[in-house]
């Protein structure tokens, strides 16, 4: 059974360890730890984790910010599953989580942006559409 909670200071090193499984473009590695730390402590981002028999499985980040056209609006950032646990819903249930996130905080809008084909088929089941800017966007 997948659980989903609020990533903290004790989950760094495993997440930290499930980064390079999503991008190989980590911009100054030595900073990565130092970097989620302040998702933690930021007023304006969100981490959570997806468990698996007590096993960190997957990671994935909300931020926002307040625009003129539109107010409110969230992007979802970073979300990755462990190789070992794809395929069992663990990415839709870190998204849905996300999507509870933004709601509760008013956000008017959500964005992402999706580069592989699993992921591309996740986020339309989920009412994510395609922008020209190649950005999904889902109106909350």
């Amino acid at each position: 059974m997948i659980k989903v909670r609020n990533f903290n200071l004790e989950d760094i090193p495993p997440v930290a360890k499930l980064i390079p499984q999503l991008t190989q473009n980590i911009l100054d590695p030595e900073s990565l730890e130092k970097r989620m730390e302040e998702i933690i402590t930021s007023p304006r981002t969100r981490g959570i984790v997806a468990e698996d028999e007590g096993k960190i499985v997957g990671f994935a980040e909300l931020a926002w910010y307040i625009i003129p056209s539109k107010g409110l609006i969230a992007w979802v950032e970073e979300v990755v599953v462990d190789e070992q646990a794809r395929g069992k819903g663990v990415g839709r249930t870190l998204t849905e989580k996300l999507l509870e996130i933004a709601k509760e905080l008013g956000c008017r809008q959500i964005k992402l942006t999706v580069s592989n084909f699993a992921a591309i088929k996740l986020y339309e089941s989920l009412d994510f559409n395609f922008k020209e800017t190649e950005v999904m966007i889902k109106n909350l």
